[in-house]
């Protein structure tokens, strides 16, 4: 079961890379996808949720610091799963 729960994250990030979604490098099966910017972040979180039903975790550091955010989705439902 696991191997095949690794197989299926494996294809969703090769999908995923295939139509040019900036993915971060993941060995696990967390699909973290870059967004850039806290805001636009949390947008695409709620988006997704919203018009989609897709649950994901958006992750922003503080605003007092620069760098990148992403939204990493969580165990449901964007997780492959076996």
């Amino acid at each position: 079961m696991r191997v095949q729960h690794q197989e299926r994250a494996a294809a969703l990030k090769r999908r995923m890379i295939a139509v040019g979604l900036p993915l971060m490098a993941s060995v696990s099966h967390i699909v973290p996808v870059l967004v850039g910017d806290p805001v636009h972040c949390k947008l695409v979180s709620d988006m997704l949720l919203a018009d989609h039903g897709i649950y994901v975790q958006p992750i922003t550091i503080p605003p007092c610091r620069a760098g990148p955010n992403a939204c990493a989705s969580p165990p449901r439902p964007s997780t492959p799963t076996p």
